[in-house]
């Protein structure tokens, strides 16, 4: 029951799917083998193997419409649908391609870098207000070095807040203190 990694510097080891927070484990999946089955209710979304893991950890918390923040790129409206009818809400950063972020939003990234540096903090937000299977996604996307585009069942509204971040000058060949505005997903 051994999983070869080829990306892994060690190569053998065990994966697993897990949902942590604050060094407990509340939920895992080793990968060893095919995803677990889910209930029919989630029949007609035709979810991929690592959406129907992530669902079938989710069912397994204690606590109904728990908020789950995903560091993962394969969040999609289709994944976030399937955790709102598990009764939890999500929130994590997506690719654009096939993922169901809205084609308002999305934002291309830009080589050029003076260009790139005008398009900082540029941000787009779209809400879906008509899928009765997953009201309310919010799905946003924000220019910092490139573009970032983040879907949530959890968020209600985007707001940002100015916060004081450590940058590097080179005028100053040293640290200085810099204002930036971050989304509610970057506060900690």
């Amino acid at each position: 029951m051994k999983l070869r990694i080829s990306y892994k510097q060690e190569g053998d080891g065990f994966q697993c799917d897990a949902i942590c927070d604050r060094g407990y484990t509340y939920s895992f999946w080793f990968r060893h083998g095919p995803p677990p089955t889910l209930g029919p209710e989630f029949k007609d979304l035709e979810l991929s193997p690592t959406a129907s893991r992530v669902i079938w950890l989710a069912q397994r918390l204690p606590n109904m419409w728990t908020r789950i923040f995903m560091d993962n790129l394969f969040n999609s409206v289709k994944l976030f649908e399937g955790l709102y009818r598990a009764k939890a809400l999500a929130h994590g950063v997506a690719r654009t391609n096939g993922r169901g972020v809205p084609l308002t939003i999305i934002q291309k990234e830009e080589k050029n870098k003076d260009l790139a540096e005008k398009l900082r903090g540029t941000t787009k937000a779209a809400k879906s207000k008509h899928n009765p299977g997953c009201p309310d996604v919010l799905a946003v996307s924000t220019y910092d070095t490139k573009p970032v585009h983040i879907l949530s069942t959890e968020a209600e509204s985007v707001e940002w807040m100015v916060k004081q971040k450590k940058v590097w000058s080179m005028e100053y060949n040293g640290e200085e203190e810099e204002s930036v505005q971050v989304p509610p997903s970057q506060r900690d």
